[in-house]
C-alpha cells in the first residue's frame, strides 16, 4: 500500500472511530443525574464506588480519606494514557516520597471501546509502578466515570486531599502535564 492510500485509510479509520465515539458517548452522558456536574476544586469529591483490578474489592472515594490520592481515569486503548503511564512508571517515587495513593482507574467499559484489561495495561506501560504499595490500578463503575468525567476525556486526573476535597484537576494528558501535577504537590 503507497503512502497516500495509508494515510488515507488511517483518516477514514479515525473519522468512524470518532463519530462512534461521539455517539456512544452522547447517550452515556445523557443520564440526567449527571447535570453536568464535574467536580470542583475545594468541594468534596463525588462519592462512588470502584473496583481494585488486583483483588476484585470494591471500594469507594469516601473510603480514600486520610490520605492524599491522585485519581486517575484512563482508556486503556489510548495512547496518551499509554504514554502517561510510562511517565508515571518513572515518577512513582515521586509520590510514594510525598505519601500520596495513585489510583488509575480504567473508564467504564473503555467509554465503549474495546480495550485491554487495567492490570495488563499497567503491566505494559508500567511496570515498576505496580511494586510501589500506594499505586492501585481500578476499573469504574458507571456512575464514577459519570461523576468525574461526564464530558469523556481520554485521560482526566484529580488530586484529592486527606479530608476528602478536590486540590487539583487536570483534562490535559498526564504525560504532558506530569510538570504541572508535581508543582501543585510541592506546594501543598
Amino acid at each position: 500500500m503507497n503512502r497516500n492510500k495509508k494515510i488515507a485509510y488511517i483518516t477514514v479509520v479515525f473519522v468512524i472511530a470518532v463519530i462512534a465515539y461521539s455517539v456512544y458517548w452522547d447517550s452515556y452522558k445523557a443520564n440526567p443525574s449527571n447535570g453536568g456536574f464535574v467536580p470542583k476544586i475545594g468541594n468534596i469529591a463525588p462519592n462512588y464506588s470502584f473496583v481494585y483490578a488486583s483483588n476484585g474489592t470494591i471500594a469507594n472515594i469516601s473510603s480514600l480519606r486520610g490520605k492524599t490520592v491522585l485519581l486517575w481515569f484512563v482508556a486503556t486503548w489510548c495512547s496518551g494514557c499509554a504514554q502517561g503511564n510510562e511517565i508515571l512508571n518513572g515518577n512513582m517515587s515521586f509520590f510514594e516520597s510525598r505519601g500520596i495513593d495513585v489510583i488509575e482507574v480504567e473508564l467504564y467499559k473503555d467509554l465503549g471501546y474495546s480495550g485491554e484489561p487495567i492490570s495488563s495495561f499497567v503491566a505494559e506501560y508500567a511496570p515498576n509502578a505496580s511494586a510501589f504499595r500506594d499505586f492501585h490500578s481500578a476499573i469504574s463503575g458507571y456512575n464514577l466515570s459519570l461523576a468525574y468525567d461526564g464530558r469523556g476525556y481520554l485521560d482526566i486526573y484529580y488530586l484529592i486531599g486527606h479530608n476528602g476535597t478536590v486540590i487539583y484537576e487536570n483534562n490535559g494528558t498526564l504525560a504532558a502535564t506530569m510538570g504541572q501535577l508535581k508543582n501543585t504537590i510541592n506546594r501543598l
